[in-house]
């Protein structure tokens, strides 16, 4: 594996027709624009997973831990809330799925004083039904 180090606004070439340019870095994320010709697949790696999968009639693997980043802080924005039954639900770049949380896990700030389009910082874990935000708090 080759590995690069560029700043956010550089760019990496592969081939002639390929560029691949550092949009922003937030955290551990890293935000990125791929320029490719439209013959050239281009996935998440957990989306080329449950692709090939599906083409080989294999049940889809479950996403990996490091990619949600289960336990790490995390940022996102609130999507919904639900404000008479005490729970909502978080946006995340580069997630796919909405994560679930509950007025418990609110560690500062009241919970009625959070709206639709705040930032927030937050861990995730592995609910029952789905991913769980805890140690939720708005982000500073």
């Amino acid at each position: 594996m080759l590995v690069l180090s560029r700043n956010v606004g550089f760019t990496i070439m592969i081939g002639d027709d390929i560029t691949v340019t550092v949009l922003g870095v937030q955290g551990d994320q890293v935000r990125l624009g791929i320029n490719a010709p439209k013959e050239v697949a281009v996935h998440r790696e957990e989306i080329y997973e449950r692709i090939q999968a599906e083409q080989n009639g294999e049940k889809p693997p479950e996403p990996k831990s490091a990619v949600v980043g289960i336990g790490s802080k995390k940022r996102g924005r609130v999507k919904k809330i639900i404000t008479s039954k005490g729970f909502g639900f978080i946006y995340m770049p580069g997630f796919e799925n909405n994560i679930f949380f509950h007025c418990s896990n609110v560690t500062s700030g009241v919970f009625s004083e959070i709206y639709e389009g705040m930032d927030v910082e937050f861990e995730v874990k592995k609910g029952d039904r789905g991913l769980v935000a805890t140690n939720f708090k708005l982000a500073a």
